[in-house]
């Protein structure tokens, strides 16, 4: 048996429950959000870092002299001739939705706590790494590029390509040196060749100009060549560049000892000027491609 929609007559019209519920809590999230642009922006405001109270923070606290306001992170801060500072009231706040973290980046968006993880998690605005690890300027992953094309002109750019010979100098190899990144496309991303010494050991790594989630389908196969018989492989995951170099030093990247790569130096017959490339090879995978492919090929439908 059919359910009856029940409906709530209105101006002489007849509206369905269902309706009247999502008109009614689109409503009042509306009103949250306005509550939270007149108060928690204007009386939560850190005067130090422009910071607003995040889940569960209930640390901002008012100077007793002035209407300053310090989150607990810039607590330190001196004001006025005195530390006296009081607690602001925190019951509101568990009531109302939170700005996103991105906010100086560019997000507008105020969301309830329950919506606002998976918001951050896939947010176009959050703080990416430069690929030029020491490049320390503060940009989010839309305006990469941008930063890239005009602060980065120095470094290499590639042609589209899936597999690419990519050597690199180990004359001045020693410890905390950084290689400017090699820049490149394929499957319509934008990659970055990075390398570094740390702790005698070389590290080479691709970041893909995407989020985690996105990241996560893109490989490469890395080649360390000194002839046919010596060779070091490795075969990891392109890494996001919301990963800092250390985070992905310390998770998954090519690896040796720098004495060991410096084995892998060609050698300079005499009369030749002497030789200090090693001879490096990638090439980029895209998995989810490849198990559409796989699928298509045997037949089987989406």
């Amino acid at each position: 048996m059919a359910t009856i929609e029940k409906k709530i007559k209105f101006c002489d019209e007849e509206i369905s429950e269902k309706v009247v519920a999502k008109i009614r809590q689109e409503a009042e999230r509306d009103l949250k959000k306005e509550l939270f642009r007149q108060v928690v922006r204007k009386d939560y405001k850190c005067y130090q870092c422009q910071g607003l109270p995040r889940p569960g923070d209930n640390n901002f606290k008012r100077c007793s002299n002035c209407p300053r306001v310090f989150c607990g992170k810039c607590s330190h801060i001196n004001c006025c001739r005195t530390s006296n500072r009081s607690t602001l009231p925190f019951s509101l706040l568990q009531f109302l939705p939170v700005q996103c973290q991105n906010t100086k980046y560019g997000c507008q968006e105020i969301l309830m706590e329950e919506e606002l993880v998976d918001h951050e998690k896939y947010c176009d605005y959050q703080k990416v790494h430069c690929a030029k690890i020491d490049c320390k300027t503060d940009i989010s992953f839309l305006n990469l590029l941008d930063h890239w094309d005009t602060t980065h002109q120095d470094c290499k750019v590639f042609e589209e390509a899936k597999t690419l010979d990519l050597p690199f100098d180990m004359q001045a190899a020693e410890n905390g040196q950084n290689w400017a990144p090699r820049k490149f496309t394929a499957f319509g991303k934008t990659f970055f060749e990075v390398g570094a010494i740390r702790n005698n050991f070389l590290f080479r790594w691709v970041y893909v100009l995407a989020l985690p989630d996105q990241a996560e389908h893109y490989f490469y196969h890395a080649t360390l060549t000194k002839n046919s018989r010596e060779t070091i492989r490795f075969f990891g995951q392109c890494r996001s560049l919301v990963e800092s170099p250390d985070e992905v030093i310390g998770k998954e990247a090519f690896a040796c000892p720098v004495i060991t790569a410096k084995r892998f130096i060609p050698e300079t017959l005499p009369g030749q000027d002497k030789k200090t490339e090693l001879k490096y090879k990638i090439k980029i995978r895209c998995m989810k491609d490849e198990a559409k492919d796989d699928e298509d090929d045997s037949g089987l439908d989406d």
